[in-house]
């Protein structure tokens, strides 16, 4: 059997439909749909849904890193914000060697046993400060438990 490319193929996508919704319309996979459109030699959007994609060489990266570290924007918000995927938010983080991993506090606090009441008392004494302050500063962070 000959493949014959479907010339509706290239006239809805070129009306902007999605390979999907090509796909739909004419009963056919969405493969035959990306195979017609490259035998007619049409080129394909990336991106999903038809969404234009977004040239990332003109976002500064620097200033999204910067937004990471210092402001602590997720790689959603950050993604969201110049209109691109978190993945690639990611990937560029990650190229600058941004260290993506948990704060230092969070680290601190996963990996640092739990103080029970009745320690924060010798601790104070050791560390001469008041019971209180200190057992504030702990619950702040998370590091005493009841």
């Amino acid at each position: 059997m000959t493949f014959i490319p479907n010339p509706e193929t290239k006239r809805l996508y070129q009306q902007g439909l999605t390979l999907v919704q090509v796909a739909a319309r004419l009963g056919v996979n969405d493969r035959t749909v990306s195979r017609h459109l490259k035998a007619l030699g049409v080129p394909t959007r990336r991106g999903g849904g038809g969404r234009p994609t977004i040239d990332t060489s003109t976002i500064d990266w620097y200033q999204v890193a910067h937004e990471h570290t210092i402001d602590g924007d997720s790689t959603i918000v950050l993604g969201e914000r110049y209109g691109v995927h978190p993945a690639t938010v990611h990937r560029h983080l990650t190229r600058l060697g941004v260290n993506r991993s948990r704060d230092d506090a969070t680290r601190l606090r996963s990996t640092t046993p739990r103080l029970l009441r009745g320690q924060v008392e010798g601790l104070a004494s050791d560390l001469d400060v008041e019971p209180a302050a200190l057992e504030e500063l702990l619950r702040k962070h998370r590091f005493l438990t009841d």
